[in-house]
């Protein structure tokens, strides 16, 4: 890297596991006060750069050199694992811009999901192949589908592999990213890079991951998963709503059959208890988490399973239930310019908490009582549960540091078919069209 560009940012360091001066860790996650160290810093900390993640590819054909001189190489990235191997960033921005309900598609993410293959960048100019900063294109080499399935080695039927297209498939620009991300001139001029990706920086997935989908990608969302008023530095916090939800499943909060407990990210999610009698949510403690000491237990296990239809159908109930709730993007884009009613639009809805997230059958016994209430039937056979609750503004801490409990203002559980919703605030039933 040359010396002048380049990023010291905390994503990018382990801030919670200081090294003493003879070299030993000093796990920062298991005391009582970690915001404290960190805003006062002046301690070493591990810091990993990953070497492997940006590169070239360049072919020769001798025989054609008189007639093509000139040969452009390629860009090359190793992304991390794809979670969801068969969901599509050109798909969902697609789906975002052409099919998704007019009155829902402005503010289901605060700026579009765009693909990859939608920015205009130059290529990693600190490598030795020396990319220029005036070229706005990359070469990008896509392979063609094959004609007949591959041959599969035991997996189920219904598991068919497939490859992704990298340009297509991948988000476009995280900072930090994701797939790939970008890095600066001295002058400002912005180039793609992979050396500020969340890998090896498992720190910056957290971060990216429980951003709700972050700039947005298709990657996990956890917004759920940690504490709504989430702690970013000291004395700033932020709160996201969920854009995607993920199952209770694959959070951890519930056990697979015969499998137990799979969490994405081995940290188990959020769970109701009772202190004292009274109703609060249990959560890890986002600054107590380190995905350093869960990286072992990553799993794509069942998030793999979600195809890119049952990403967008997540995408679209988890909008319609904050529409549903009364949270319209219509009603802040009359009142504010554009930046402020987004944001005030998502701080709107990140005050509702989805505490858990099902995906259930048409037999379901609270679903039957909900249909009797309103004498409205929802339609299919996978139908989305949400249960949410506002956050009261009150924290206490849990029995151990790496977990902590907020307090409940209000509870709401709602049922999905994607055209129509039965929501339950209070005592009473309601029936919802939604704009589908």
């Amino acid at each position: 890297m040359s010396p002048d560009i380049g990023r010291a940012a905390p994503q990018y360091l382990n801030v919670r596991q200081k090294v003493t001066p003879d070299g030993a860790d000093v796990d920062l996650n298991a005391t009582d006060d970690v915001m404290t160290p960190l805003g006062e810093g002046g301690y070493w900390v591990r810091h990993f750069i990953d070497h492997t993640a940006d590169g070239w590819v360049a072919a020769r054909c001798p025989e054609l050199d008189a007639e093509v001189p000139t040969r452009v190489p390629a860009y090359s990235i190793v992304c991390p694992p794809s979670f969801y191997p068969y969901a599509s960033q050109r798909a969902l921005t697609e789906w975002a811009e052409q099919e998704a309900p007019a009155e829902l598609r402005d503010g289901i993410w605060a700026i579009p999901p765009r693909p990859l293959s939608d920015r205009r960048l130059a290529a990693n100019i600190t490598l030795p192949v020396r990319f220029s900063i005036d070229d706005d294109t990359v070469t990008a080499l896509v392979s063609m589908p094959m004609d007949t399935p591959a041959q599969q080695s035991g997996e189920p039927a219904t598991q068919v592999r497939r490859h992704l297209q990298l340009p297509d498939a991948a988000a476009g620009i995280f900072e930090p990213g994701w797939e790939v991300t970008l890095d600066c001139t001295t002058d400002n001029r912005f180039f793609l890079t992979g050396y500020g990706l969340g890998s090896p920086f498992v720190e910056d997935a957290k971060l990216c991951a429980t951003l709700s989908t972050f700039w947005p990608g298709v990657s996990p969302d956890t917004a759920r998963e940690f504490q709504p008023n989430k702690p970013i530095a000291p004395g700033e916090s932020q709160v996201w709503p969920t854009i995607a939800p993920m199952t209770d499943e694959e959070l951890g909060i519930v056990a697979v059959d015969g499998q137990g407990v799979l969490p994405w990210d081995g940290v188990q999610g959020p769970r109701l208890i009772q202190v004292d009698g009274v109703d609060v949510v249990d959560y890890p403690a986002i600054l107590h988490t380190d995905y350093l000491n869960t990286i072992d237990r990553f799993t794509a296990a069942l998030t793999s399973k979600v195809d890119q239809e049952a990403y967008v159908a997540r995408v679209l109930a988890m909008a319609q239930v904050y529409w549903a709730l009364g949270i319209r993007y219509a009603d802040f884009r009359n009142r504010y310019e554009l930046a402020e009613a987004l944001d005030r639009f998502q701080a709107a809805k990140g005050e509702w908490s989805v505490l858990s997230y099902r995906i259930v059958a048409g037999d379901d016994a609270e679903l039957g009582q909900a249909q009797e209430s309103t004498g409205t039937t929802l339609q299919g056979d996978a139908l989305h549960r949400f249960h949410l609750f506002r956050w009261n503004g009150q924290e206490m801490p849990g029995d151990d540091v790496s977990r902590i409990r907020v307090g409940i203002a209000e509870q709401a559980v709602a049922y999905a078919d994607l055209q129509q919703i039965l929501m339950q605030r209070g005592e009473a039933w309601e029936h919802h069209v939604v704009p589908h």
